[in-house]
């Protein structure tokens, strides 16, 4: 059985969990403490994570119980290994992590939803090779599609994120006039208030979000997926682990 899902994040995040889990909503959806929760969650088979290297997304295909096809195959490189993934309700949500364990009901996320027998699963992960010939659609493709300047504007956002790592240098510069103990309760104090802060202002800005939408159907409109999904039903018990996988 083969499906297609488009999935894209604006926190540089897309997973893979039961649509239906029982896990109690993440009460602040950011910071350390948060990238420590998805990792258990992960960990736990609760989920399977996608890190990418910036914000973005596109095509997802995802085959249960069959093999890709050898064309697509020769196309694609595997992330990682094997991991376990329980799918309990049969209703596997792939999308972006701004989605996971937030307690709100949202009919737009029925497309980002695909049936699949219930039970545990063995998922394999699989990234486009090229991103020139498929995948992810280059600057060139974006910039023919919604503009130089929308897109030159998208990009610079997006990077604006980063610069909240250099807050990571408040900790040795905090050190010597506070102790270790509050200079790192400042440093990640700090560090998540300024992505809280950057998630706000990106969910506010109205230009972003149309511009984020206009470059998701732009990704939606490629026939080769940025990513593949192999699962592969257990029917027994398993060591199997859960985790995640990085997109250099």
């Amino acid at each position: 059985m083969k499906t297609r899902i488009e999935a894209g994040s604006d926190i540089a995040m897309i997973g893979a969990w039961d649509a239906n889990q029982s896990l109690s909503p993440i009460s602040k959806p950011w910071g350390e403490e948060y990238g420590e929760t998805l990792d258990r969650d992960a960990v736990e088979g609760n989920l399977f994570l996608i890190k990418m290297g910036g914000d973005g997304g596109g095509p997802i295909d995802i085959f249960v119980d069959e093999d890709p096809p050898e064309t697509l195959l020769k196309q694609v490189r595997m992330l990682g290994g094997e991991f376990l993934l329980r799918v309990p309700s049969g209703k596997l949500m792939v999308s972006g992590l701004e989605t996971y364990r937030t307690g709100e009901a949202d009919a737009a996320l029925e497309r980002s939803v695909a049936d699949v027998p219930s039970g545990d699963y063995a998922l394999k992960c699989f990234e486009w090779k090229d991103p020139e010939t498929g995948g992810y659609p280059s600057k060139a493709e974006f910039e023919q599609a919604i503009g130089a300047d929308d897109y030159a504007y998208y990009r610079r956002l997006g990077k604006t994120g980063c610069l909240g790592y250099l807050l990571f240098l408040l900790f040795p510069a905090l050190v010597f006039p506070f102790g270790w103990g509050l200079a790192l309760t400042i440093t990640i104090g700090a560090i998540a208030a300024f992505f809280y802060w950057h998630y706000e202002s990106l969910k506010r800005n109205e230009r972003y979000r149309r511009i984020n939408h206009a470059m998701n159907e732009v990704a939606s409109q490629k026939q080769t997926p940025a990513f593949v999904l192999q699962l592969r039903k257990l029917a027994e018990p398993t060591s199997l682990k859960g985790g995640s996988v990085k997109v250099d």
